[in-house]
């Protein structure tokens, strides 16, 4: 290996050395050249080769040294340098791509670019704890995160998040930090990759050198590959690798994937930043040395990339603050900083008046710059949901290309588009362009070519989705569309009708975006989903579970899931009973089982019971709650709304309780007339409300 570094500096060489006797007769003297070569030799090419190139890096260095003279030592001092050289070029590259990249890949192709350091924006990170599920001790700053890294704590660092929540852009930051600051890991050669780029099983070394170098570097891919391999014996080696996307690469047996997986077999002494969806990548969380979980952005930094975006540069410094005390602030005070004249402050202004969950979402990166982008490009208009603003993004993406909503080929394309989505992201169909496509210009930008320095030139027709959230938005068109068609024409399934492929699918938490997208445009084809796959609202929900298991609050808040019993019976194990509040809204769970076990685990600790909506298909009997109300010791507050009860009560109902002091019964279907009663027995009772309800009989 050591040869592939004595030809990285072979043109060095012979300019310096090229005839010179002196070098020579060291070569001759240390045995590296036979004695017998007549000296001095005019032909430098075969002396390097047939001698020099076979000996080691540290004798030519110690000679170089020996021979004691100026141009020596300079060519010594490059040899010895050349890690630094390794670096100071790397940085060149890095600079050079981030100094001019693409605000966002759509709207205004004309002014779409600019340096990465005028778009740049902190995004909040918070430590793991893998133990307790959970994530805390929130930096705000990539420089605080670095610095784990920077003083040796951890050599295996794995960054989870959703999509769309910045993973690729916070692995940019430390490279863009790294390269452009100069302030942390200036020993350490960082090599970026993409993990979803890679459409082809290259090499290891070869993917490396292709993403971090440019084909006119001073740096070979044979020099790169000698300092990643275990033969190099620079022991000023340092290197860290940021491997971007791991949940999308698409090769089991790729060197990447051993690395990612923490193979103990490999023997490489790198550090490694691993991005990734948590799901994806769960089961091997346990072998990285430190969890990290995006939480995308916090309310000022949400503000500064408004002002980023709009290249609004002239800020008080007071606005830019992203330090834990500044967090702490009044949210009015961190707005008011700048001038209201700027479409920053308009927008920001707009958002928190009219559509405040729209705020909530910006705190995903990425659907922070759709809304920024949509806002510049329908001159201040924004819709109401998220998948309105996908479905504005493509508007503007094709009217930009000529194709306005009413063009006879606007849904010829859409249409295109959403099957192509469909087909590679459930069966990985490789992504082919014909020539009709490529007259929309790729779809307006919605898809790009794959890397062009794919070594595997078969590769160089293919393509792929700009992001994978827009990918996730096509494909819930495509389904909504092969559902319809189904409905409309009333025929029977086949085989291979939207219906069984959804049915047969394995991994539907792939479609987990999906299935949102869908639930928002077309709660009726998201309906006919969920009667075919009994896990839709698993798949949809089960983070909130998740986190509602993790947090172990008192008081549980659920809403719009589904909650199977065995779900619950965990949910109360996991308290020790100790849950005092309950309120479901739109929960679809079994009411009578749930009522079972609250009456038969909370009966010392459940004080409030509020629900409003139960999907049941039978009607519940009043006598539950008769039931229920005398079980639950500690009851104060009941509550039912929308819930279906048997229409008459057969017998009059007797309502228990000393604490009991609020009763409502809303909407619940039930009816009473005559003699028949409700009798409450309840001395501390302050409000009974049965409204809604045909209910013309006597309560006492």
């Amino acid at each position: 290996m050591d040869g592939i570094f004595l030809r990285y500096h072979y043109d060095k060489m012979e300019s310096v050395l090229g005839e010179d006797l002196k070098f020579q007769l060291h070569l001759k003297k240390c045995g590296i050249v036979p004695s017998d070569i007549p000296s001095p030799s005019k032909d430098f090419q075969t002396l390097f080769n047939e001698y020099i190139v076979k000996s080691q890096i540290s004798t030519i260095v110690d000679i170089l040294y020996e021979m004691n003279k100026s141009k020596y030592e300079t060519l010594a001092n490059d040899m010895t340098n050349t890690w630094n050289s390794l670096i100071d070029d790397c940085k060149k590259q890095v600079r050079n791509k981030l100094a001019k990249i693409q605000k966002f890949a759509f709207f205004k192709a004309n002014s779409a670019y600019v340096k990465f350091e005028e778009i740049s924006t902190s995004i909040q990170l918070a430590s793991y704890n893998l133990s307790l599920g959970d994530s805390n001790d929130l930096f705000y700053d990539e420089r605080e995160f670095l610095e784990t890294i920077n003083k040796g704590c951890s050599e295996r660092i794995l960054i989870c998040g959703d999509a769309g929540i910045g993973k690729t852009f916070h692995s940019l930051k430390l490279l863009y930090l790294w390269a452009c600051k100069n302030e942390l890991l200036q020993d350490y050669l960082v090599l970026y990759v993409n993990l979803g780029d890679i459409q082809s099983n290259d090499s290891f070394e070869s993917v490396l050198f292709n993403t971090n170098f440019s084909k006119d570097s001073p740096i070979t891919k044979q020099l790169l590959a000698y300092y990643l391999s275990e033969q190099c014996k620079d022991k000023k080696r340092r290197i860290l690798l940021l491997l971007d996307g791991a949940d999308e690469l698409k090769f089991k047996n790729s060197y990447f994937n051993s690395i990612i997986n923490g193979d103990k077999r490999l023997k490489v002494d790198f550090s490694v930043i691993v991005w990734s969806r948590k799901w994806r990548i769960k089961s091997i969380m346990h072998t990285f040395d430190s969890c990290f979980e995006i939480k995308g952005f916090s309310t000022v930094q949400l503000l500064e990339f408004f002002q980023n975006y709009f290249n609004e540069t002239n800020i008080d410094n007071t606005s830019k603050a992203t330090s834990k005390q500044t967090e702490e602030n009044d949210d009015s005070a961190r707005t008011t900083n700048y001038k209201s004249n700027r479409k920053s402050k308009i927008l920001w202004n707009f958002l928190n008046v009219e559509k405040k969950h729209i705020i909530e979402l910006c705190k995903n990166p990425l659907f922070a710059c759709l809304t920024a982008g949509i806002w510049d490009e329908k001159q201040n208009k924004i819709h109401n949901n998220e998948s309105s603003i996908y479905k504005e993004a493509v508007e503007v993406l094709f009217s930009i290309k000529g194709l306005s909503i009413n063009h006879p080929n606007y849904k010829k394309f859409y249409d295109q588009c959403s099957k192509l989505a469909f087909e590679n992201l459930l069966f990985n169909t490789p992504i082919v362009i014909n020539d009709i496509q490529l007259d929309s210009e790729l779809f307006a930008g919605i898809i790009i070519p794959l890397d062009e320095r794919q070594e595997n030139k078969e590769e160089i027709n293919k393509y792929k989705f700009i992001h994978f959230l827009f990918q996730e938005y096509f494909t819930a068109q495509y389904i909504i569309e092969q559902f319809n068609n189904e409905m409309n024409d009333n025929n029977d399934y086949s085989n291979n009708s939207i219906s069984m492929i959804i049915r047969d699918f394995k991994n539907l938490f792939l479609l987990k975006n999906v299935l949102i997208f869908i639930r928002e445009i077309n709660d009726r084809i998201f309906s006919e989903i969920a009667k075919i796959r009994d896990d839709t609202f698993l798949v949809l929900e089960s983070e909130e579970i998740y986190k509602l298991i993790r947090c172990r609050p008192n008081v549980i808040n659920l809403k719009n899931i589904s909650l199977s019993t065995v779900t619950w019976k965990t949910i109360i194990y996991i308290y020790n009973a100790n849950i005092t509040d309950i309120n479901f809204k739109y929960v679809k769970f079994q009411f009578q089982q749930l009522l079972n076990l609250c009456s038969e685990h909370l009966k010392n600790s459940l004080k409030v019971l509020k629900i409003q909506y139960v999907a049941d298909e039978e009607e519940e009997d009043l006598c539950t709650i008769e039931n229920t109300i005398e079980n639950l010791l500690k009851l104060e507050i009941l509550h039912l709304k929308d819930v279906p009860f048997k229409k008459s009560i057969n017998s009059p109902i007797e309502l228990v309780s000393v604490l009991l002091i609020d009763f409502q019964m809303n909407n619940c279907n039930i009816r009473c007339f005559g003699n028949d009663k409700i009798n409450f027995t309840c001395p501390n009772i302050k409000r009974i409300d049965l409204t809604r309800n045909d209910f013309n009989g006597k309560f006492n």
